[in-house]
């Protein structure tokens, strides 16, 4: 049963809930912009296809009518199912951050570095990875707007979690569809955690981002995993001070030779002084993406 909700005027939330090798961790949520011209932000993997077809078709729009879908990364969670769902969208184009638009057009890079992180067997949970027309592809770099009517989007580079990240600011509802840029939000038990994805995550350009992002002066959050945050300046407090504790516990670790279960056994002694409630997490892609970061750092 696919869930669609209102989260701000003419925004709608379609949760893509999928179960991960027994796990919700994949849990992208697809915004839905309805205006003169119809947009996504987001698409997930391609297993998320039918449900956010289904969800379009909830709110009584038809898929052929889209004229946008804007990918804040080329991830697989949240842009694998980009090729696979645009077949049904012929008018749609697919605005992505300028190096990602190779790895649209052909997957394969994309295809390999979803099996180191997944397995090889990565299709099973997410679906196939297929490629994107050049031509249906239009590639931004930061600073471009888009007005679908009432509705505008900035786009706005914000690297760290990933070079090719950029986030949209929509100036009706002074949203920021942020990605991943300011972590991951839970909301259900007021959690916000970062999010480093091997090999290219950057401390010090998330740190950047953050900074930057917040200038943005923004009323909500909308993030592409778990929810959407309200209270925006205590969030963005949190991702900060998350980002660089996690920093500090992963390095610490590695330089104690600490091994990879130490280290997360380390940071949920942390997330548990955040929250009282019980959260099954792995951790591991995220401490990988730090370890990588020190590393190259020396």
């Amino acid at each position: 049963m696919v869930t669609v909700s209102s989260v701000a005027e003419g925004i709608y939330q379609i949760s893509t809930d999928w179960k991960w090798k027994g796990t919700s961790t994949f849990n992208t949520k697809i915004y839905f912009i309805e205006d003169k011209e119809k947009a996504l932000v987001e698409v997930g993997a391609a297993k998320a296809t039918p449900a956010i077809l289904e969800g379009i078709k909830k709110l009584n729009q038809e898929p052929a009518s889209l004229s946008y879908i804007f990918l804040t990364h080329i991830h697989a969670d949240h842009a694998g199912g980009v090729g696979n769902l645009i077949q049904s969208l012929p008018q749609a184009k697919v605005i992505v951050y300028e190096k990602g638009l190779p790895h649209l057009v052909d997957p394969s890079r994309l295809i390999q570095g979803t099996k180191q992180a997944f397995g090889e067997d990565f299709e099973d949970e997410f679906g196939p990875i297929l490629p994107v027309p050049e031509n249906r592809i239009q590639p931004v770099k930061g600073g471009e707007n888009f007005t679908l009517g009432e509705h505008n989007i900035k786009v706005i580079y914000s690297p760290g979690h990933a070079p090719h990240h950029i986030s949209f600011f929509e100036e009706k509802s002074q949203g920021l569809f942020c990605g991943e840029a300011l972590g991951s939000y839970l909301p259900e038990v007021d959690l916000l955690l970062p999010a480093a994805a091997p090999p290219a995550f950057d401390l010090e350009l998330a740190l950047k981002t953050i900074e930057n992002l917040k200038a943005l002066n923004p009323r909500v959050l909308f993030y592409s995993h778990h929810g959407v945050g309200y209270e925006v300046e205590k969030l963005f407090k949190r991702a900060k001070e998350s980002t660089k504790t996690f920093g500090e516990i992963i390095l610490e670790g590695m330089k104690s030779g600490k091994d990879k279960e130490e280290i997360a056994r380390g940071l949920k002694e942390y997330i548990a002084r955040l929250t009282p409630a019980k959260v099954e997490l792995d951790l591991s892609m995220t401490i990988e993406g730090y370890m990588g970061y020190f590393k190259k750092r020396g």
